[in-house]
């Protein structure tokens, strides 16, 4: 009987067994314990096991297997596929022109295309032949491509004014001391308490350059964000890399960028606050046999190599000297990389990629080999100004031998070309 009665029990416990299991089957199929159809133990139903929805196992929803949710497969946040982040640090501000001139005098704008017929022309419009004819002559200048916005905040604390730039961040000081030596310009700068600040410094040759306003203002910086500025020269922080005691310096009256060599100089002093900015951020690559250089610092992209050269490294060919005019012609049908939004720089976006501690050349030599020293680059800002020694026959450009920014007559001088696009 007790026989008979154990053998009840176990056949009752096998049934139970058998019942719970039908119970656990009837809410999936799949075999695993997670309540889902897909043969996995995140909880979801796509067939992986990193608990999304998108079909991968990168643990994100974005349909690739990179990790982030940009929708491509680089590893970066940006939406393009050439692996970098392409943030700009801060942005390049507008060198103030507002208007368009030709080789002697103010002229209206042109509309874009800069070639408007695509025809062959075999070069005889003075431009490169690329497949366009018909340039519009002196298009492609800075006025032409709207700059980056720009607006000075000015902040009163106390009696004192604290002037915001909107494109690279820094604070100003409104205020002006006249007729420091460089010395004393650093230790002005650094003991100053002013707006309730106490970390001024002086600032680098390219964060002074920058608040300038090339539209032929006198001084050239904007009146109404820093009134009373002297027409003088400039002190700012960065030693030059010529021989001897030599320091960059500013000047506010025709606008030039220029060193100085000696101690015993007195020049005008504005301090600045917040880091110094970023420069030479440089990433080059080859695109299409085409070398190009990303500056992520102001999200801008280079001409690798110099307008006539090419190659990976930029050895084959040889460098272009062309007049101002024909210099914004090469740029604006210039097809490089697999782009053709090329155009010529305005002096403020040329002044970035300048090393201003390097001579012969003055530009970092990896990011831009067979860079020419003795010679200069154009820009597309013409030199106007009511200096007695620059008029609008003159643009600015830079001597690659030592970064120094002044006025050349546009048809009279040749210079090489280097093309940028945004």
């Amino acid at each position: 009987m007790n026989n008979f009665l154990n053998v009840f029990i176990l056949i009752g416990l096998i049934m139970g067994l058998g019942v719970a299991s039908c119970s656990n089957s009837s809410s999936s199929s799949d075999g695993d314990t997670d309540g889902d159809t897909d043969g996995d133990t995140d909880g979801d139903t796509d067939g992986d096991t990193d608990g999304d929805t998108d079909g991968d196992t990168d643990g994100d929803t974005d349909g690739d297997t990179d990790g982030d949710t940009d929708g491509d497969t680089d590893g970066d946040t940006d939406g393009d596929t050439d692996g970098d982040t392409d943030t700009a640090a801060w942005t390049v501000p507008p060198t103030g022109q507002d208007k368009c001139y030709n080789n002697d005098e103010e002229m209206a704008c042109t509309d874009f295309p800069c070639y408007p017929e695509e025809v062959s022309d075999g070069g005889l419009d003075g431009g490169p032949d690329s497949g366009f004819g018909g340039y519009v002559d002196f298009c492609g200048q800075d006025f032409q491509y709207p700059p980056n916005p720009q607006t000075f905040t000015v902040t009163t604390v106390g009696s004192d004014n604290l002037i915001e730039d909107s494109t690279t961040g820094l604070m100003w000081q409104q205020t002006v001391v006249k007729d420091k030596l460089w010395d004393e310009a650093i230790a002005y700068c650094e003991e100053l308490n002013y707006g309730g600040h106490t970390d001024w410094r002086l600032p680098t040759v390219v964060e002074l350059a920058l608040l300038m306003k090339l539209d032929g203002s006198e001084p050239s910086i904007d009146s109404t964000a820093f009134p009373s500025t002297p027409k003088e020269r400039f002190w700012s922080s960065t030693l030059s890399a010529k021989s001897g005691i030599s320091r960059w310096l500013v000047d506010f009256s025709p606008g030039q960028i220029l060193d100085i060599s000696g101690s015993s100089f007195k020049q005008a002093v504005r301090c600045v606050r917040h880091n110094k900015l970023t420069l030479g951020a440089f990433t080059a690559k080859i695109i299409s046999s085409d070398r190009v250089v990303n500056d992520q610092a102001v999200g801008l992209m280079w001409q690798g190599c110099l307008a006539g050269q090419s190659g990976d490294e930029c050895a084959s060919g040889t460098a272009v000297e062309r007049n101002w005019k024909d210099a914004m012609a090469y740029c604006e049908s210039l097809s490089w990389a697999g782009f053709a939004d090329w155009r010529l720089p305005n002096r403020n976006e040329l002044m970035t990629i300048i090393k201003y501690t390097q001579i012969d050349p003055c530009i970092d030599e990896i990011a831009f080999p067979k860079t020419i020293a003795n010679n200069g680059l154009w820009s597309s800002t013409t030199s106007i100004t009511d200096n007695v020694n620059y008029s609008i026959n003159e643009a600015w450009f830079v001597r690659m031998s030592n970064g120094t920014a002044f006025g050349a007559d546009k048809d009279k001088f040749s210079y090489h070309t280097r093309c940028v696009r945004n």
